[in-house]
């Protein structure tokens, strides 16, 4: 696993604060400083990104698309999503209006994915309750858009989900936990008609025990899925509410063939 890298960025410094921090940034390992003079990525843009979590996308088209939330940062407490996209390999970005959501109901942390050329969905977590559900949102101009944000089948317990596409079945993998309180277990489930249904489904873990550090601190959340070669996935999660993740597992997914859970030690393959 490549080390992770803290960049701060420090504008309009003088040379002793200058000095003190690439002092710092040399008893901190895996982080940098910048005294250059940062700008907003996308121009105009106030209230910056967060909370950001899934990982942007490449379209078929070569645009690329990010999904960015705000939460609350203006101090009215709403939760929106919106998607940054770029055309020229990231060197400029352009930002969506906010989604429309449901009345009362906050989206953020979009998880996307390109379903057939310019086509392109969301999934997003949800602000708590106990009718929570992951909601979804589609666009049908490769991101620049997006129809109104609506509910699916599937729970959502105040917290992130993402979703991966393998490249050559379209199958979607789902990570996700399918209640609507605490964040245990922790479940992938497959869908084969772009996110319509998901009949088929694994719980990786399910330790109980209640959201957050204090109380019972099992949980098994923020989860990271990204596509493996060989029509696979690998799947990173946080545990225990620590900033680095503790449990990683493989799955592999034969689409095409009649469905059967076995153990592997790689993780599970669905036959």
């Amino acid at each position: 696993m490549s080390a992770q890298l803290q960049v701060i960025a420090a504008q309009d410094v003088s040379t002793v604060a200058r000095s003190s921090l690439l002092n710092m940034s040399a008893q901190l390992p895996g982080h940098a400083i910048c005294t250059g003079n940062p700008q907003e990525l996308v121009p105009g843009d106030v209230g910056g990104r967060g909370p950001v979590k899934n990982k942007p996308i490449v379209l078929q088209s070569g645009r690329w698309i990010a999904g960015g939330s705000q939460e609350g940062f203006s101090g009215s407490g709403e939760w929106r999503c919106f998607v940054d996209w770029s055309d020229d390999q990231g060197e400029t970005w352009h930002r969506t209006d906010d989604l429309e959501a449901p009345e009362g109901i906050g989206v953020i942390q979009p998880t996307i994915w390109e379903s057939s050329p310019g086509h392109v969905s969301m999934l997003m977590r949800s602000s708590k309750g106990k009718n929570a559900v992951i909601m979804r949102a589609s666009s049908h101009d490769a991101g620049r858009s997006w129809g109104a944000v609506y509910r699916t089948h599937l729970p959502n317990n105040n917290a992130a989900v993402d979703v991966a596409r393998l490249p050559y079945s379209g199958t979607l993998i789902l990570a996700y936990n399918p209640v609507t309180e605490n964040r245990t277990p922790l479940r992938l489930a497959v869908s084969m008609d772009n996110g319509k249904t998901w009949p088929l489904a694994y719980d990786v873990e399910s330790e109980p025990g209640k959201s957050g550090i204090k109380g019972h601190p099992h949980e098994f959340s923020y989860p990271s899925i990204v596509p493996w070669p060989s029509l696979a996935v690998a799947l990173n999660t946080t545990v225990r509410m620590l900033l680095h993740a503790l449990f990683s597992c493989t799955l592999t997914v034969f689409a095409k063939r009649p469905a059967r859970y076995t153990s592997e030690s790689s993780g599970w393959a669905l036959r």
